[in-house]
């Protein structure tokens, strides 16, 4: 995007949130020193008068750089794909990791409201970290409507992995004391470390293949997967 001429008949692709919550395809149809115009497939037309704005509006997947964006990272997200799936010697399987990482987001009081209930704490309790809790499965049972209330119309920002750790602990130390089973097994999953050197091979060669003056490509290339 960031190299690529702004013609006539360049295609663009935009994701509108709400009320739209869907994928726009256009076409830039007229253009001017500083100013772009955009017309979508329904008819509508859309005055840009930003270039970082329309940049961000061109469809990647149409550009001729695509292939080769295609084939400088579908070999890593392949082989994060077999790991996740067991697609690969089973030394290197990682779906139950997957699968007990998935589990733990019932601890994430931004993600538990309308999505944990009681079939999800029956098979979290079963993980094997928390064998050691004396009925652990009906204990958080009981305590997890009280803990859905608390956690409701809670927002947390989950663009910066720091600011997130900070706000789930401190709404965890000032909530703990209402659901105690939760809260001593909470205690449990915030000790463990989901991370695999494999994984971090991956990323070693992406900054390897991509230096901190190249961040506009690598996001290109990541969306090409």
């Amino acid at each position: 995007r960031a190299k690529e001429t702004i013609v006539v008949g360049l295609e663009t692709n935009e994701y509108y949130d709400a009320p739209h919550h869907q994928w726009f395809h256009g076409k830039v149809t007229a253009t001017g020193l500083s100013s772009w115009t955009i017309t979508y497939s329904d008819g509508s037309s859309l005055l840009i008068n930003d270039k970082n704005e329309i940049r961000r509006a061109v469809d990647v997947c149409v550009l001729p750089a695509w292939k080769k964006a295609v084939a400088h990272v579908k070999g890593a997200f392949k082989y994060l794909e077999d790991r996740l799936t067991d697609n690969c010697a089973s030394p290197y399987h990682c779906q139950e990791q997957h699968r007990i990482c998935g589990l733990l987001r019932a601890f994430n009081p931004s993600f538990a409201h309308g999505k944990v209930d009681r079939l999800w704490v029956q098979r979290l309790a079963t993980l094997t970290c928390f064998a050691h809790i004396p009925n652990i499965a009906d204990g958080m049972k009981n305590e997890l409507p009280d803990y859905l209330q608390a956690c409701q119309g809670l927002v947390i920002d989950h663009g910066d992995v720091g600011d997130f750790t900070t706000s789930v602990l401190k709404w965890w130390a000032s909530h703990h004391k209402r659901f105690p089973m939760w809260a001593q097994a909470a205690r449990i999953a915030f000790c463990l470390s989901p991370n695999s050197a494999a994984c971090e091979r991956v990323f070693s060669l992406l900054q390897c293949s991509f230096g901190a003056n190249r961040d506009s490509s690598l996001a290109d290339q990541v969306q090409a997967s």
